[in-house]
């Protein structure tokens, strides 16, 4: 008669991979939950009415819409290093609101060829229009720009040893523009894509409100299958040594 033995070292490898693997998933849920919770409130936000200054209370304007009155004020950088269909950079400017505060404003991707023929914001009173995203919180104040006056992007470390860059650096831009406004107006319409955007007329502006949640769902279905598998080959390998 076949016996079971898979052996006391396959068996403990197996729990140990078999749960780190279910814990993942469960993680990827919640991952999952979060972001859902995130994009919900994003859309909530943005379907509310456009607004026509900018005041606190400041995480209520998170993906508000915004049609704002104003001029542009001192220089614009490009910040380099934005990676779309074709190398380019961010037009940076800074707006002083009607009656209101200075603010951090995007005005859209310029090539990267041609970046010192678009970086001069518009002259005199003008109008901008878009949606109102949070200055990271945990921005690197340390960032400044080369000598040319494009900013780099932040940088991520991982592994140690690698980097790459992740985001512009509005809290360093606010800092030395003297900006204490906590969000950055985006200037565009809506976009389902950002490659999406008109490059007939630069700076070509735009932004999306979409948040990728549904891969979280994949990397939980990966993870409880690898955790299913690993049980699979143990109990395999087990009726295979009991029948030595």
């Amino acid at each position: 008669m076949r016996r079971f033995r898979p052996g006391w070292v396959p068996t403990l490898a197996v729990v140990f991979v078999a749960a780190t693997c279910v814990r993942l998933g469960f993680w990827q849920l919640s991952r999952y939950a979060e972001r859902s919770a995130i994009a919900e409130r994003r859309a909530s936000q943005h379907a509310l009415p456009e607004l026509d200054r900018v005041a606190p209370p400041w995480e209520d304007l998170d993906y508000r819409r915004v049609r704002l009155t104003g001029v542009f004020t001192g220089g614009t950088v490009a910040t380099g290093g934005i990676p779309f269909s074709r190398n380019g950079y961010a037009a940076i400017g800074v707006f002083a609101v009607d009656g209101g505060p200075r603010v951090l404003v995007n005005r859209g991707w310029i090539p990267a060829d041609t970046w010192t023929s678009h970086t001069e914001p518009p002259i005199g009173r003008t109008t901008v229009e878009g949606v109102l995203l949070p200055i990271p919180e945990d921005g690197d104040l340390s960032v400044r720009p080369v000598p040319d006056g494009r900013w780099p992007l932040e940088r991520e470390q991982f592994f140690g040893v690698f980097s790459r860059g992740t985001r512009i650096p509005w809290a360093a831009l606010a800092a030395q523009e003297g900006v204490t406004t906590p969000v950055v107006v985006v200037v565009g319409p809506e976009l389902e894509d950002l490659e999406q955007r008109k490059t007939s007329s630069l700076p070509a502006g735009g932004y999306t409100t979409y948040l990728k949640v549904l891969h979280h769902l994949e990397y939980a279905a990966q993870w409880f299958g690898f955790a299913v598998l690993a049980v699979g080959l143990w109990a395999f390998y087990g009726w295979r040594r009991g029948r030595g």
